[in-house]
Parts: structure tokens; C-alpha cells; sequence
């Protein structure tokens, strides 16, 4: 094979990898529009690449198919790259295929600092658009800032569209086209001709068209849809923020107009085109529309809302609702989902409390602008107010201190909110300074910067679970004799809660006193709070004495001589001579050679009833020949309590003569007659 069908079969293998190959990505890296092998892929190269689906320029990665541009950095574009014959001068190449050109969230604009625009219908050096797509282009443009553009010529060429021209198919997300210029039509958009896909979650601000549209000017073919964007400040002579012309706009939801002015319909001028379905839309700051009807066209919408200087012309503005301008915030950064590479977001108007368009549309989008979802109902407008979300502190219970309890530490509550810095949210609550018993309820508030408030609540239970104190009135015991008279003295009640006067008047007395019969009493006193806490009962002992006596067979022991080592019991009988019980409570302690060693007394203490009685037995043991004495005490309720008994005794080394007894006389006279009686007989026998 010879080296030219080498080169055929190589072209030919290369031309259909091209031809199935998948669409490429064309990451730039300058920050110019420049055209040089510098190893730098800059915007001008891309969509050379891009549209010719081939690596014309080594600095770029080769174009295949459906192309995606993605910025690295903000592109400062210097000269114009075209000056073509129709439209005049454009900063970068058209774009004649399908391509996305993803900003990453970066700026694309003219170098407005060393190039001026002075719109004079003079196409002076350095005054050229940013975009435009020629009939067979198809360009979505998404997270990309368009500023600066300057379309200005002598009547050669078309000075529209200051920031983009659109001849093909163009769609917009996530941008902002902004302080663009036009001589002519469409200061930050011009579309002829062609198809707007797509306009969402954009905002054209700060555009300026020497004629129609200051925003956006679309003349003949189709909008398909504009959703959840803002037109904020843009001037034309006539339709500040839009104008379309003898064309279809399918759909339009969740629009905001603010700020925009022109001689006639600063907000949206419909000429001869069929505008279907403006709805949910706010307009704000002197936003109006106009209409020229005629050649079959319409001009409806539904639940639009305006302020006081706005919606003249506009369809479907709600009747007996006026929106209040100054809850409308100015054009700001109010935060996104998706901010662009600086860190800012894409301005919007923000909502403020109490706005009459909150929560009031009907079939609006499912989310905002700025990408935040519906919270609850959607607001009217490109811009959905977000609520903060409180996590109020857990339930607190605490115990009353008196009728009405400070109340307590609560603890704090957490908040966030979806479009603001959580650290300016301030937070706060309803409590009281006190509260009474019961459960009540804390609400819990969180304010964001725009007055939005989310709540929740806590639960605070003051509770009464400390019972009340009872104390008695008088003495305890008392004590009465038989017949007298018993006027209870009573008892009072105190408690952390409840009135003391009023809980002393329910106290429960159970007095069971009979001053008739003789006894101990136990008077009772109970009561329970308003809570049900019941006080530890109290008592008071009544005494009613009888005729008490008490009888000792003896008040002196005298055990005389006992022989050393030996022991000798005497018995104490104690007896209830009175009328009523006899207790016995204790006896006195008795120490060698004297002791308590038995009788029916013991174990004490013991009662007696009258008549009765029991003995004590008292065992004296010598250990040597002293003299011992000692003294038992016997206590009782009786009066005569402490009874004392005198004990005497003597230890004997030797025999003990002891004191004859009457028996014992008896049997010494009985042995002498015995002996006499001997004595006479054996007389009698010697006889």
C-alpha cells in the first residue's frame, strides 16, 4: 500500500471517529478572546473548536458534536472578534452549532475600562457585543454573567442587541445579563427571527436600548417560555423590560418587574404578538404594559399583582389587592443555591414581611430564582420568601415556688434559614416574668433580615408536687382529769401554693377524746393542698387520769445476815390499787450483791389493770462481810412515779443464829415436852 492510501485510510478512520465520537468538553483557561498558540484556550478559540467539531486551534481541546465551553475564570474580552456585514461587531465568535456555554458562574463581558460606549450612531473601536447565534446556532447559556456589551453603528449594520443577538435557538439559565447597550433594539437581548427556548432563573438588569426593549426584544419568531426571572432597571424607548413583535410567548411565570422605565410600557410592551398565559407575576416601581392589538393578537394573564404606580395595561392584575411597594426589597444579593464563582449570587428583589403577594400563587413554579423550593404556597414574583426555621428548646417542668413561680431558664432555640446568614437571625420568645400552675405555652420567634418570622413552641409546666406543713397549736401531751372539759387547740397548715388561711381552714380533725373515761388520746390532724399533696399527719396525746395509784408490798428489803456465798430471795408485789391502767415502765439497775433475778413484772414495761397485780424478785448474794445497802427504783404513769424501795443486807463468815420464827418456837417447846415426857417414863419403869 502506497503512502498516499495510507493518508486516505487515516483521513477517512479519523473523519469517523469525528462523526460517532461524543460530544466534547472545552475547558477555558485564558482570560482574553484572544487567538494564539499560547498553551492558553481562550473563549474566541472554544467556539472555533466548537462549531467546526474539530481542533483547529491546538490550545482547546477538538469541538465534537453538541459541545460544552466551560470558563475557568472571568473573561475580559479586549477587541471585537467579528465585525460582520449585518450585525456589525461582536467580541467572540458566532456561534453556528449546538453548543452549552457553562460559566461556572464567571463574568464574560467587554473591557469597558480601556474601551468606552457611547451610543452616538457611531460604531466607534472597542464598541461590540458579547454573543451572537446565527440561524443554524443553538447556545444555552447557563451560570454566566453577560456584561457590557455595546452594539452602536452608523446605519451600515444592526446595532441590536447590546449583549447577545439571536437569529437560531437560544436558551437562558442561571445568568445575568447585565449594563449591556443597544443603538437599536434589545439593550441586553435581541432575538429576530428565531427561538427562545428557554429564559429561567435570570436577571436582566441595568440594560439600556436606544429604541425598543430595554431588557429583551424579540421580533417574529418564538418564545416557547420566561420563568422565575427579574427585569429590574432596564431603559428603552419603549418597552423597558420587554417588547415583542408580531411573534408567540407560550408561557410566562414568576416574573418580576421593578424599576424598569420607557415611554410606554416600562414593564412589557406586546405589539401585534400573542402573549398566552402571564401569570403569577409582580410589578413593582412604576412597571406598566403596552398593548397594540391587531392581525389576531392577544394579551392574557392571571394572577398578576402590582403596587400603587405599577400594572397599568398588564392582564390579569388581581382586582381589590394592591401590592405595598416598600415590601419589595431594592435589587440585591439575597443569597442562592448556587452561587456564582465570586461567591455572590444573582441579584433578585427580595420579598419582605408581610407582603401582600406571599403565599398567594396559583400554579407557580416549584422553586425561586435563586433556586430555593416553595415554602408552602409559592410566592408571586421571581423571588420566594423563606421562612426561618426555629427549633424551640425542650419542655421544661419546674416546681412553683409560691402562687405565681419566676420562670425559670429556658434554654435556647435554634434557627436557620435558607437564603440568610443563620448568625443574623435574631431569636427571642414570649415568657412571662411568672406563671401560676399549669402548663403554659413559650413561643419561640426567629426574625431574618428581610422580617420573616418562623416559631415554634415550648411547653412550660409549673407543677406543685410539695406537700404542705402542718403544726399544732398548744401542747402535747396534755393532760385532764376524769370530768374536765377538752377544747382542742387545733392545728395550722402552710404550703408554697395555697392560701394559708383558707388550707387551715380544711385540715381534717379526728379527735376521739373522752374526758368521761379515763385514758390516753391521740388527736389526728390531716390535710392535702389544692394539688392533692397530702401533709405528714400530726397528732397530739390527751391524758384523761383516773384515780391511779400504785401498792407495794413493801418500801424496805432487809435480808439480815446471809453467810457469805450464799443467796437469800425476797419478792416485791406491786399492785394496782386505783381505778385505771397501771404501766409499768421500767426498773431502777441494781449492782452486786444485789440484782432483780426474777417475777412475773418482767418483761416491762407491763401494764396492770385495776386490781392486779405481779411481783419483782430481788436475790441478795454477799461476797464478804460488809454492811450492803441499795435502792430500786420502779417508774410508772402513776403520780407517786419514782417508787423506791430501801434494800438493807449483811454478809456472815460464821453460823448464823438466827431469829426464831413462831414455828419455829413451836417445835423447840414440842422436842422439851418430848424429853420431859422420856424422862417420866423411864422414872416410872425404875419404879
Amino acid at each position: 500500500m502506497n503512502n498516499i492510501n495510507k493518508r486516505l485510510l487515516t483521513t477517512t478512520a479519523l473523519l469517523l471517529c469525528s462523526f460517532y465520537a461524543q460530544a466534547a468538553t472545552i475547558t477555558v483557561t485564558g482570560t482574553d478572546n484572544s487567538l494564539a498558540d499560547d498553551g492558553l484556550c481562550s473563549i474566541s478559540e472554544a467556539i472555533i473548536n466548537a462549531n467546526n467539531d474539530f481542533q483547529t486551534h491546538i490550545d482547546c481541546a477538538a469541538g465534537s458534536g453538541a459541545d460544552t465551553i466551560n470558563l475557568s475564570a472571568d473573561i475580559t474580552l479586549m477587541t471585537e472578534y467579528e465585525n460582520d456585514a449585518t450585525w456589525g461587531s461582536t467580541g467572540t465568535p458566532p456561534v453556528t452549532t449546538a453548543i452549552t456555554l457553562d460559566g461556572q458562574g464567571h463574568i464574560l463581558e467587554r473591557d469597558d475600562m480601556a474601551n468606552t460606549c457611547a451610543i452616538d450612531f457611531t460604531s466607534d473601536t472597542g464598541e461590540f457585543r458579547i454573543l451572537r447565534v446565527t440561524s443554524t446556532g443553538n447556545l444555552t447559556l447557563d451560570n454566566t454573567v453577560v456584561r457590557g456589551g455595546c452594539s452602536d453603528s452608523n446605519g451600515q449594520t444592526n446595532s441590536d442587541g447590546g449583549g447577545i443577538v439571536n437569529e437560531g435557538t437560544l436558551s437562558i439559565v442561571n445568568s445575568v445579563i447585565d449594563n449591556n447597550q443597544s443603538g437599536g433594539y434589545g439593550g441586553g437581548l435581541h432575538s429576530v427571527g428565531g427561538t427562545i427556548e428557554n429564559i429561567e432563573n435570570t436577571t436582566f438588569s441595568n440594560n439600556y436600548a436606544q429604541l425598543r426593549g430595554g431588557g429583551l426584544n424579540q421580533y417574529n419568531g418564538i418564545i416557547a417560555a420566561i420563568t422565575n426571572t427579574t427585569f429590574s432597571n432596564n431603559t428603552g424607548t419603549d418597552g423597558g423590560g420587554i417588547y415583542v413583535e408580531d411573534m408567540t410567548v407560550s408561557m410566562m411565570n414568576n416574573l418580576t418587574f421593578s424599576g424598569n422605565t420607557a415611554n410606554f410600557g416600562s414593564a412589557m410592551v406586546n405589539q401585534f404578538a400573542t402573549v398566552s398565559n402571564l401569570q403569577n407575576s409582580l410589578f413593582h416601581n412604576g412597571s406598566s404594559c403596552g398593548y397594540a392589538n391587531g392581525f389576531g393578537s392577544t394579551f392574557t394573564g392571571s394572577n398578576n399583582i402590582a403596587d400603587g404606580t405599577s400594572g397599568a395595561n398588564c392582564p390579569g392584575i388581581l382586582s381589590g389587592t394592591t401590592l405595598s411597594a416598600a415590601t419589595v426589597g431594592p435589587l440585591a444579593d439575597n443569597g442562592c443555591v448556587t452561587p456564582l464563582a465570586d461567591g455572590s449570587c444573582v441579584m433578585t428583589h427580595a420579598l419582605l414581611a408581610n407582603s401582600e403577594v406571599l403565599d398567594v400563587a396559583v400554579g407557580g413554579t416549584a422553586a425561586d430564582q435563586r433556586g430555593f423550593n416553595a415554602d408552602g404556597l409559592r410566592d408571586i414574583g421571581a423571588y420566594e420568601a423563606q421562612i426561618p426555621v426555629v427549633i424551640a428548646p425542650a419542655d421544661v417542668v419546674q416546681e412553683a415556688t409560691g402562687p405565681n413561680t419566676n420562670t425559670p431558664a429556658l434554654g435556647s432555640a435554634t434557627a436557620t434559614d435558607a437564603d440568610s446568614d443563620d448568625l443574623s437571625l435574631t431569636t427571642s420568645n414570649d415568657a412571662a416574668t411568672n406563671y401560676p400552675l399549669g402548663v403554659h405555652t413559650v413561643t419561640w420567634t426567629a426574625t431574618d433580615n428581610h422580617g420573616h418570622q418562623g416559631t415554634d413552641t415550648q411547653s412550660l409546666t409549673v407543677q406543685d408536687t410539695t406537700p404542705p406543713v402542718l403544726s399544732l397549736v398548744g401542747s402535747s401531751p396534755e393532760n385532764l382529769n376524769l370530768g374536765d372539759t377538752y377544747s382542742d387547740a387545733g392545728a395550722t397548715a402552710t404550703d408554697l401554693v395555697d392560701d394559708d388561711t383558707v388550707l387551715t381552714g380544711t385540715i381534717v380533725v379526728n379527735n376521739p377524746v373522752n374526758t368521761n373515761v379515763a385514758g390516753s388520746y391521740t388527736v389526728t390532724y390531716n390535710v392535702s393542698d389544692n394539688a392533692g399533696n397530702p401533709a405528714a399527719q400530726i397528732t397530739r396525746t390527751v391524758n384523761v387520769n383516773g384515780n391511779l395509784q400504785i401498792q407495794l408490798s413493801t418500801y424496805s428489803l432487809n435480808f439480815g445476815g446471809v453467810l457469805i456465798g450464799q443467796n437469800q430471795a425476797q419478792v416485791i408485789t406491786v399492785t394496782n390499787s386505783g381505778t385505771v391502767d397501771l404501766t409499768l415502765n421500767s426498773l431502777g439497775t441494781l449492782s452486786a450483791p444485789f440484782a432483780v433475778t426474777g417475777g412475773n413484772c418482767d418483761p416491762l414495761p407491763i401494764t396492770l389493770t385495776p386490781g392486779s397485780d405481779c411481783t419483782i424478785e430481788v436475790t441478795f448474794s454477799p461476797s464478804d462481810s460488809s454492811n450492803q445497802t441499795a435502792q430500786l427504783s420502779i417508774t410508772s404513769n402513776a403520780p407517786s412515779s419514782p417508787d423506791v424501795i430501801d434494800i438493807a443486807g449483811r454478809g456472815s463468815a460464821g453460823a448464823v443464829t438466827p431469829v426464831p420464827t413462831l414455828s419455829q418456837w413451836a417445835l423447840i417447846l414440842l422436842s422439851g415436852l418430848m424429853v420431859l415426857g422420856g424422862l417420866r417414863y423411864r422414872r416410872e419403869r425404875l419404879d
